[in-house]
This record gives structure tokens, C-alpha cells and sequence, in this order.
């Protein structure tokens, strides 16, 4: 273990690395009680050095969120408020009135939501109920589980809406983007060629 550059020692856990006195004579080899107290030097602990508090140069950079000083007179200037007229409080009846107003807003909206969802759970549950009563392996079950696209009434209603990626694109016809296998086939020897 020993060498010409030092010994490794682990102590608590940690590796120190002792230099050999012969290569720093004014270090003499501190014993092992100190050695975990001193990781920096083996002279001892040093005087601990106060933080220096930087001075702000610029306060407004930091209310700006350190914006560019001409971005920031372009957007004074287009948003000039010395031009826009306050509107003028409104009376505490009318704060009252849009209070009411939104009240009742939040309590509507959030019927229908409710009406909708337990009519379609409703809807499900005696679904799945209908369907675990038939006969497994049947005929009847198979038919009861196959989608008919082409049945307008057995899709759901208009307005019910329904999550999309797009909003409606006008004359959009996805079935002309559904590929077949002729389709495919013809994809394949383009890209093939």
C-alpha cells in the first residue's frame, strides 16, 4: 500500500490521502482523530470567509424580469395606458348582480355536467349488465358486442361533444385516408421503387 506519492487511508467513511513526510516536511502526518476534522488542510481549520453581498446595479432589470430595455419601451409604447380610460366602478348592486350572474352560471354548468355523466354511466352499467347475462361462446353475445358504423341511431347524439385533436375541418372525409390493402400494397411498391 505504501508508495512513493502517499498512503489512501479510509477513515468514517471517507478516503483521505496523507502525504508522506519526506515530500512536505513542514506537514507532519496529523493523527487519526483529526484527520476526519481537517478534509481541506492538514495545518488545521481556517478562518471562516464572509460572504461579500453583491450590489443591485440596475433595480428595474429585476422588476422587468430582465427584459430588454427596447422591448420594453415598444410595449409601453403599444400598450399606452395614459390613453385607455378607467371604467368607472361599478355600483356595489351591479357587483352584486355579476356575483349572481356567475353564481348561477357555475351552478348550471355544473347540473348538466352531472346530468350527462350520470345518464351515460346509467346508460353503461345496464350496457355491461345486459351483456354479462348472455350466454358466453353464443351467437348472440357476438352480435350484441359487434359495432354497426353504419347505423346513424345507435351512434351518440351531435351535440354531445366529443374530444378532438383539430377542431372540424370543413369537406374533411377521413375515409379517404383509411388505407386498404390494395392501398397498401400500391404504398409499399412506391416506396420500394
Amino acid at each position: 500500500m505504501n508508495s512513493a506519492m502517499g498512503t489512501m487511508r479510509l477513515i468514517k467513511g471517507r478516503s483521505l490521502f496523507l502525504a508522506l513526510s519526506h515530500h512536505h516536511p513542514q506537514r507532519s502526518l496529523v493523527p487519526s482523530c483529526m484527520q476526519s476534522r481537517f478534509l481541506s488542510d492538514m495545518d488545521g481549520p481556517k478562518t471562516k470567509q464572509l460572504k461579500v453581498k453583491k450590489k443591485e446595479k440596475n433595480k428595474k432589470s429585476k422588476s422587468d424580469g430582465g427584459k430588454d430595455r427596447t422591448v420594453t419601451l415598444i410595449t409601453k409604447a403599444l400598450n399606452d395606458p395614459q390613453n385607455k380610460p378607467n371604467p368607472p366602478p361599478a355600483s356595489e348592486e351591479e357587483m352584486a348582480r355579476r356575483s349572481e350572474i356567475g353564481r348561477n352560471y357555475n351552478i348550471g354548468t355544473f347540473k348538466q355536467h352531472n346530468a350527462l355523466n350520470h345518464d351515460l354511466t346509467c346508460k353503461l352499467k345496464m350496457k355491461n349488465h345486459a351483456i354479462s347475462m348472455l350466454p358466453k361462446n353464443s351467437t348472440l353475445r357476438e352480435e350484441a358486442l359487434k359495432i354497426d358504423m353504419d347505423d346513424i341511431e345507435n351512434h351518440p347524439p351531435k351535440w354531445r361533444s366529443i374530444p378532438t385533436w383539430t377542431p372540424p375541418i370543413p369537406g374533411f372525409d377521413p375515409k379517404k385516408f383509411i388505407l386498404k390493402d390494395d392501398n397498401l400494397e400500391e404504398l409499399e411498391r412506391e416506396t420500394s421503387s
